[in-house]
């Protein structure tokens, strides 16, 4: 059915769309670790970026995700509840 088709596409659209937002914040700060880095190895060429910036991207990493853990809770549930909706009209579409 064309419908169930489309609703499948615009479920996996959002499911991406999805995954971008939860994942923003890291890759964000990870990009300015990084970007900080860079400018550390033109500046001090003594330091070896490289062994540093594995630990620094881990932990930057993981203390951001802890930062954006309480408002986790609030944000799935309003994306749980829309993806059944968007399950349930593909079902539905399915049926016809």
């Amino acid at each position: 059915n064309r419908n169930f088709i489309l609703q499948i596409i615009n479920i996996t659209g959002d499911i991406f769309v999805i995954s971008m937002q939860l994942a923003a914040p890291i890759l964000i700060a990870i990009m300015f670790a990084t970007a900080a880095m860079g400018l550390v190895a033109r500046s001090v060429p003594q330091v070896n970026v490289f062994v540093v910036s594995f630990p620094v991207g881990f932990f930057l990493g993981l203390s951001v995700y802890l930062a954006c853990l309480p408002f986790f809770p609030e944000w799935l549930t309003g994306h749980f509840s829309y993806m059944k909706q968007n399950f349930d009209i593909a079902l539905l579409n399915l049926a016809k």
